[in-house]
């Protein structure tokens, strides 16, 4: 009977240990509070996968409640960056936000890189048209950005052509 209580303990002690883990069946949207590493396990000591900046916008799938042996209770999300990368997002660093609010913010935020971009295009090529002498000079204004934008850090962008995924 001593054997089957202290098998019942250390059962019960286990499974209060085991994380407890609520899979998202909806969108769920989380902006970050500060840089947070993406890691690929629920551990401060996983592996790093990459950083998010803060005001990033990412994809939730989970959230983890796991507690320390210390008794505190630490929240983790398992996450989706803006560019794919999957894995998990330490929970003090994201504040959950409606759906609503997360397309406003991604498309604000497209929208204000675009214009600067289109900008940054415009001032050089209007500069290398008028050095040249060989055309006419005209100011450009009318430039549409048709590929996809990912955010790769807070100043920087990579531009994904998709025509170069085509195959001829």
């Amino acid at each position: 009977m001593k054997y089957l209580y202290i098998t019942l303990l250390i059962f019960l002690t286990l499974q209060c240990n085991r994380p407890k883990i609520e899979e998202y069946e909806y969108e769920k949207y989380g902006k970050v509070t500060g840089d947070v590493t993406l890691r690929e396990s629920y551990t401060k000591e996983s592996e790093r996968i990459k950083t998010i900046t803060k005001g990033s916008i990412i994809l939730l799938t989970a959230k983890i409640e796991k507690t320390l042996k210390t008794g505190e209770v630490v929240i983790w999300y398992k996450a989706r960056s803006y560019s794919g990368e999957e894995g998990y997002v330490f929970g003090d660093f994201v504040t959950l936000i409606s759906l609503d609010i997360a397309k406003k913010e991604l498309l604000r935020k497209r929208n204000q890189f675009e214009i600067y971009l289109k900008n940054l295009i415009i001032i050089a090529t209007s500069e290398r048209i008028k050095s040249s002498n060989q055309f006419p000079y005209d100011i450009l204004t009318d430039i549409q950005i048709i590929t996809p934008l990912e955010e790769t850090s807070s100043s920087s962008y990579n531009l994904l052509d998709e025509r170069s995924s085509l195959t001829t």
